[in-house]
Order: structure tokens, then sequence, then C-alpha cells
């Protein structure tokens, strides 16, 4: 399930995506992420496999796209998945 298959060009990190999860690479370290929408909610969770760790994060309105965007980057969260 976490085995890259199809690769992803443009983004901010690479990435590729897996059976069902996308995989990005940060700090020299994989992640994995899965999403989800539906009108007026936004989900996301992410994990570090290495660091044995991970979030899920929901919200319940339009902007949350860009707010699960801007925590999954955010060094504080970084930080928290490589430990």
């Amino acid at each position: 399930m976490l085995r890259p298959q199809v690769k992803l060009e443009g983004g901010r990190f690479p990435a590729s995506w897996a059976l069902g999860w996308q995989i990005f690479r940060n700090n020299n370290r994989d992640f994995v992420y899965h999403g989800g929408d539906n009108e007026g909610f936004h989900c996301a969770a992410v994990a570090s496999v290495a660091g044995q760790s991970g979030f899920v994060m929901m919200t319940n309105g339009e902007s949350g796209t860009s707010i699960l965007t801007n925590l999954i980057v955010d060094d504080t969260v970084q930080t928290f998945l490589a430990s």
C-alpha cells in the first residue's frame, strides 16, 4: 500500500501516489497523506511511518482545504511528524 505507483510532478515536495495514499518527501523523510471532501467539510490524514506518528484533521468550512494545507506544511507539524 505504501510503495510508490505514480510519480507526481510540479508539487511543493517530491511526491507520488501509492494505493490510496499520496507519498511525499520532506526533510529526507517520507510521509503518507490521504484527504477527502464533501460540500462544506474537508479532512486529511498525515503520517510518518519512520517517525511512527501521525494525525487526522477535520474542518467544517469552505476554507478548510487551505487551512489543512497550511497546517500540513507548517514547521511545527513537520517537526512533530519527524520525531
